[in-house]
């Protein structure tokens, strides 16, 4: 697009005499003015003098323009989707790491859970049922993260869960009290 309009630029102008100067005296002359008015410079150390020269110079204007603009959209929306990726991989990373950990916990609390008996066994399956409870619900939030929430779902889950906590830590105390009990009955 470039050299063929400098051609023809070079064509109409090459014999118009503007204060005693050519303009457009070779084919380079015009090659630079293309340039510079392609890229929206315009110096202003060359015009066109005629009206097919100025009809040729307005719309390489528009068309490189055009030219000049849309790679940078198109470099600037790469960029902005590079960003996004990065930033979503930075939110992933605190609840996967608190996922890994959650069932590195659980695995343990199963492993110990296996050589123990009498209380510390029913204390084992306690802690083992609140790291399951802790490990879902961590793994629903990661999920959530990853994929997106239905709020009144979550919010009646977390409402749920809470109370399981609760009716576990109340069983606990009941538990330790019986034990206490059988202890001193001892």
């Amino acid at each position: 697009l470039l050299l063929p309009t400098a051609y023809f630029l070079w064509l109409v102008e090459r014999h118009i005499e503007t204060n005693g100067q050519f303009f457009f005296k070779t084919y380079t002359d015009s090659v630079w003015f293309t340039i510079n008015s392609m890229a929206t410079i315009g110096y202003g150390d060359t015009w066109p003098q005629t009206l097919t020269g100025r009809t040729l110079t307005a719309s390489l204007c528009c068309i490189g323009l055009v030219l000049w603009t849309l790679p940078a959209g198109i470099i600037s929306a790469g960029l902005t989707s590079i960003d996004e990726k990065r930033r979503e991989s930075e939110r992933l990373l605190r609840p996967a790491a608190r996922l890994i950990l959650a069932w590195w916990r659980l695995q343990t609390i199963k492993n110990q859970s296996r050589t123990t008996c009498g209380k510390q066994q029913v204390n084992g399956k306690c802690k083992q049922f609140i790291a399951r409870l802790l490990y879902a619900r961590l793994r629903r939030e990661f999920r959530r993260c990853h994929y997106g929430t239905n709020d009144a779902y979550d919010v009646q889950l977390r409402v749920d869960i809470d109370r399981i906590f609760h009716c576990l830590q109340t069983i606990k105390q009941k538990l330790d009290a019986v034990d206490e009990k059988c202890l001193t009955d001892l």
